[in-house]
């Protein structure tokens, strides 16, 4: 499914951001559909916060973003807000 995902969205000239640490498919996925890959760190405790993410998102304006909950491999939570 990510990979179709990827095939969809993704590709030349687009790009796919996540939160790192994260899983280990999302870069190789993004190469393997030519799409660029843009890893952010997480904070010390490996915990998204809405601004961080939104901060993210306006700074380098991917095509696409996962956001992986729970996280692998940090088993971190998203919270619902």
């Amino acid at each position: 499914m990510l990979q179709q995902i990827l095939q969809a969205f993704g590709g030349p000239g687009r790009s796919l951001l996540s939160f790192t640490p994260t899983y280990s498919m999302y870069p190789l996925l993004a190469s393997g559909t030519d799409t660029a890959w843009i890893p952010v760190a997480r904070p010390a405790d490996y915990a998204l916060t809405p601004e961080g993410v939104v901060a993210a998102l306006e700074e380098y304006r991917p095509d696409i973003a996962i956001l992986c909950g729970p996280n692998n491999p940090t088993g971190t939570l998203l919270s619902l807000k």
